[in-house]
Order: structure tokens, then sequence, then C-alpha cells
């Protein structure tokens, strides 16, 4: 995971930042970056209800609710998780200020993204084979809160502005 970021943050010029860097610049390209993620959860909204269509579990209240429960577990815990990495997300791009850093945004959702959906492909086929996913979101996460942490001390609350 750390491998992901270092990489891409040192040998990844390919990767596209905006000219600009003021603070709404910032937010409106990781708000941009945040969408990808997005996709991911509706394709999970999508697949709890294709499951409820597909074994007749439509009734969330009655006793097909097993046939379900994995699917949820995997919406659920996204949503989480999404919640978690859009906040940190737009709070280090506060923080960021030069097109280098910048590059840490692109590279977070990439790791999200790959996180999620082989956290789902993983619990599906047996929920131990979730770890991977798992792994890739928690690493990433704790590093970019790490970061903004490590930047709020150092730069304060109104750093970045």
């Amino acid at each position: 995971m750390l491998a992901i970021f270092y990489g891409g943050y040192y040998y990844c010029d390919f990767i596209p930042v905006p000219a600009s860097l003021d603070l709404a610049t910032r937010l409106a390209f990781t708000l941009r970056c945040l969408f990808p993620a997005v996709v991911v959860l509706a394709f999970f909204i999508v697949s709890v209800g294709m499951k409820r269509v597909s074994t007749g579990a439509l009734n969330p209240l009655g006793n097909k609710e097993h046939l379900v429960q994995v699917h949820k577990n995997i919406l659920t815990n996204t949503v989480e998780q999404f919640l978690v990495f859009a906040v940190c997300s737009l709070t280090l791009a506060t923080y960021l200020e030069t097109s280098t850093e910048m590059k840490l945004i692109p590279l977070y959702t990439v790791a999200f993204v790959a996180g999620r959906v082989l956290f789902r492909i993983g619990y599906v086929i047996s929920p131990q084979y979730r770890a991977f996913g798992m792994h890739l979101n928690f690493g990433s996460t704790g590093f970019v809160l790490a970061k903004v942490i490590y930047l709020q001390l150092t730069r304060g609350l109104a750093g970045g502005f």
C-alpha cells in the first residue's frame, strides 16, 4: 500500500492535477476525485437490490433476509468507509499546497476504489478473503489520517488557507 503512494507520488507524472492551487480549485478537484468512489457505492447499492430481486428477499422484514446479508454487510461497510474517505480527502486537500502534493488525492482514490472492489470480491467468495481489500482501505486511510493529524499539529487548524 505504501508502495502505491510512494511510487505514485514520486514517479507518476501523468497524474492530472490542477494548475491553479487556490482552495476552491483544490476542493473542486478533490470532489471530482470522490466520484469514482461514489460509482462503486452506487454499484453496491444496486447489487443489494439485484440480490433481493433474484432471491425473492424483497421484504426486509421477511424470513429470507439471510440471503442478502453478505451484500448488506458489504454495503454498510462501504458507506462507513466512504464517509471517512470523503472527510479525510477533503480535509487533506485544504492543506496541500503544491501540484506534487495534490497527487495524493487521486492516489488515495485509486487505493480506496481498489480496496472496496477487492473487499467485495473477497467477501462474496468467503468472509476470510476480504482481508486484502480491508487492509488496502485501512492502510490508505491510516496514512491519510496520520498525514492530516501531522498537518494540523504542525500548521494548525488555520493552515492551508
